[in-house]
């Protein structure tokens, strides 16, 4: 396994502290909490991290829990969470759905499923949501722009046998259409933001950005693996959760109606994964100065995967402000979305991000 990371020093931000260990644990934080978006690799990354966390915090804990559920219980903790492309997401969750653990147990409950068509149960699927008001979700996914919700939601009903109503469109507290403002307003509190299809790179990130909290001391940290600097042969090897769900149908096997549909129920995480991913490019850059060394580079796969993920988010793949991180400073909540004077128009490569017209 990959050793905990080393030698990150964190932007400032108005994140709320992060409380530190007891003097007689000075090496670990208190508390690292996870934001587990489902169908975003945070189980692959629990499985693959635990045990390296724990050397870094007294309690680490993951839950499909709405983010408010975290700051309200534990406001000191450190979180933690991971976005994915939402076109890949809501695909992600129509799979585990019709083809997961609980798939009989869907289908008794009438879920379009059964066929060997799987492009036909996910043109029914799309089309029994295809109105914001709709709640029947068979006890499983809503997929409602599902990763703006979990950083809005404010209830903390539990919905039997084990679901939180994150998952799900119960009541006012969990909106299919959240604020975009406030959304981008959880996404600023949270401390640690990965990518799931630059799942390595995330979780070099997550390593040494605890490691750094925990002890303040780079010396105190092991080095990072080789595998997350960009002259690495490969990326670091990851072990994946499938949940019993095979290989299935990407995005770019869908017909155009189907990505249509996709797209006008998440409209709002669109805006979220560009401003994660803008986020994320710049925490990755702050990490490459404080380590002198290059993680993201001109050419090798994780270039590759880098261009890639960049392109798909609608942003150029070049070396641009989107891609060091800098259009995020344009969207933080304390510089724009969160003060009562308007938004001033992005310009330049940062217009790419996308923003609805009535955040302009």
């Amino acid at each position: 396994a990959a050793q905990s990371s080393t030698l990150y020093q964190n932007r400032s931000s108005g994140r709320p502290a992060i409380t530190r260990g007891d003097a007689d644990t000075a090496s670990r934080i208190a508390q690292l909490h996870v934001v587990h978006i489902p169908k975003t690799a945070i189980s692959s990354l629990m499985l693959q991290t635990r045990g390296q966390l724990k050397h870094l915090a007294r309690q680490v804990y993951a839950g499909e829990k709405c983010l408010r559920h975290f700051e309200t219980h534990s406001p000191g903790a450190m979180r933690v969470t991971f976005f994915r492309h939402p076109r890949d997401h809501v695909l992600s969750q129509f799979h585990h759905c019709r083809d997961g653990p609980y798939s009989k147990r869907n289908r008794r409950r009438g879920f379009p499923a059964g066929s060997h068509d799987a492009l036909g149960d996910l043109t029914k699927w799309l089309s029994h949501f295809s109105t914001p008001s709709t709640t029947a979700d068979w006890g499983c996914y809503n997929p409602w722009n599902m990763q703006a919700r979990y950083m809005t939601c404010s209830c903390t009903t539990y919905i039997p046998p084990w679901v939180y109503c994150a998952q799900h469109l119960p009541s006012a507290e969990a909106p299919a259409r959240p604020v975009v403002a406030a959304s981008l307003a959880g996404l600023e509190r949270v401390h640690v933001v990965g990518i799931s299809e630059l799942y390595s790179l995330s979780t070099c990130l997550l390593l040494a950005t605890v490691c750094l909290r925990a002890r303040r001391d780079a010396s105190a940290c092991n080095p990072l693996p080789d595998c997350c600097f960009c002259d690495a042969p490969a990326g670091c090897a990851a072990r994946h959760v499938t949940h019993g769900v095979g290989n299935h149908s990407r995005p770019a096997d869908l017909p155009a109606p189907a990505l249509h549909a996709i797209d006008r129920m998440t409209t709002v995480d669109h805006v979220v994964y560009r401003a994660a991913l803008s986020r994320f490019m710049q925490d990755v850059r702050a990490l490459e100065k404080s380590l002198n060394r290059t993680m993201l580079c001109e050419t090798g796969p994780v270039a590759s995967s880098v261009r890639r993920v960049l392109r798909s988010a609608g942003m150029n793949g070049k070396n641009t402000a989107l891609e060091t991180g800098e259009c995020f400073e344009i969207l933080r909540p304390s510089v724009c979305l969160m003060t009562s004077a308007p938004c001033s128009p992005l310009g330049g490569p940062c217009s790419q991000l996308g923003l609805p017209a009535d955040l302009t």
